[in-house]
């Protein structure tokens, strides 16, 4: 094992919470220090992106089937709506005083760590250069004017995270959140594209030295101490099928004479609680440029929903679940078993953005489901590992095979 493997696997450990103990967090909150949860940058242009919440015809069963879906024509108006769908704001609560928003994207404790970049060349409607989406405002900020070597148009997106916003909170853990939240943001990348006729690639070949320097945050002087963002993944987003196959490593010639503009600013008035663990573990998890991998996946076969609704509206209504009723009438079995189904990899979102056979299997605590006993239930979600699963666990399990 490498020395960084073996790094991040002592950050696994001693980040666990114990029957008898919690991981090392904060010993309480100092809710005026909390971090802005709207990341800006200062001295930059800002192009308004127009108006969200056009509904779109696509349904949310059609996405099962993504290749029947007609492209849209890319515009300002197209591609706010992708990022609205995927990062923008779905909702305002408010209680008392406090007033917070809900976003499309899903986030541990709210805290939203992901931030979103586009990489482009698109002259008709988006200058060439780094662009920084601010989601409060539904805008771009021009972080850098850049000059590609050719007119072929081209958008990336790239996604990195504040490891301050959730450690304020969450303490030495803040790496694990922040890469589960990474996960939704791809997913939710995923299913906004798909809406549009579009499809995402993830480019896991890129290097983070590279995405740092591309998105303009290896510049430590443009962000305020322990606020940095630490670079996560590139996506290439396509439109058409016609679109240029312009590669990640074309990237680095249209930074050589690059311009870059403005200063992140900052998200607290002080940081009484610093988690250098967290520092470490994320140099350790830096990764090196690697081999083009992609994992082709089978069609979907799924039932249609009870409730199938426009996916926009769906997907702007999303919630995170707050309590239950237990007066209410049992799940359908048919509804679980497509809740399940979705699950599973196949061609749709979002595992069409995913580049990797499963290694993560579901383990449910399954109540009140019409038709099922309740009890412990495991989905493998890859016929290929149940042995080893079953290895894995007590030997005192009986093994059932519920269809």
């Amino acid at each position: 094992m490498s020395n960084a493997a073996a790094a991040v696997l002592r950050y696994h450990q001693r980040t666990k919470h114990h029957f008898n103990a919690y991981a090392k967090g904060p010993d309480s909150l100092r809710w005026e220090d909390q971090p802005h949860p709207f990341r800006r940058f200062l001295d930059c242009e800002t192009l308004e992106l127009p108006t969200p919440g056009t509904e779109l015809t696509v349904l949310f069963a059609d996405l099962d089937r993504p290749e029947t879906i007609a492209p849209q024509p890319l515009s300002l108006q197209t591609l706010g709506l992708l990022l609205e769908l995927s990062f923008g704001l779905s909702a305002w609560k408010q209680y008392g005083s406090d007033r917070w928003a809900l976003r499309c994207n899903p986030s541990s404790g709210n805290l939203h760590p992901t931030e979103a970049y586009l990489i482009c060349n698109a002259p008709d409607w988006l200058q060439p250069g780094v662009y920084h989406y601010v989601s409060h405002d539904h805008s771009l900020e021009r972080r850098c004017r850049f000059f590609p070597p050719a007119d072929t148009p081209f958008i990336y997106v790239g996604l990195s995270s504040i490891h301050w916003r959730e450690a304020w909170k969450y303490g030495e853990r803040a790496f694990r959140y922040c890469q589960h939240d990474i996960g939704h943001a791809l997913a939710a990348l995923s299913y906004a594209a798909a809406t549009l006729g579009w499809h995402i690639e993830l480019l896991s070949e890129t290097a983070d030295n590279d995405l740092a320097a591309w998105l303009g945050l290896d510049r430590a002087e443009d962000f305020v101490e322990h606020e940095a963002e630490t670079p996560d993944l590139l996506c290439r987003l396509w439109f058409t099928s016609s679109l240029s196959t312009c590669q990640p490593t074309d990237l680095s010639p249209c930074f050589a004479n690059a311009e870059w503009y403005g200063k992140a600013a900052s998200l607290s008035a002080q940081h009484l609680q610093h988690w250098p663990i967290i520092d470490d573990v994320a140099r350790h998890a830096q990764k090196p440029a690697t081999a083009l991998e992609r994992w082709s996946f089978p069609p979907s076969d799924l039932h249609s929903p009870r409730h199938n609704l426009p996916a926009s509206q769906l997907i702007r209504q999303r919630r995170s679940a707050q309590r239950f009723d237990s007066q209410a009438e049992p799940l359908p079995l048919a509804d679980f078993h497509r809740i399940l189904a979705a699950t599973l990899p196949g061609h749709k979102p979002p595992f069409s953005a995913w580049n990797w056979r499963p290694h993560v299997h579901l383990i449910l605590f399954v109540h009140r489901v019409a038709g099922l006993e309740s009890g412990l239930y495991l989905i493998p979600r890859d016929a290929d590992d149940i042995e080893a699963l079953r290895q894995a666990f007590s030997a005192d399990f009986t093994w059932q095979s519920i269809t």
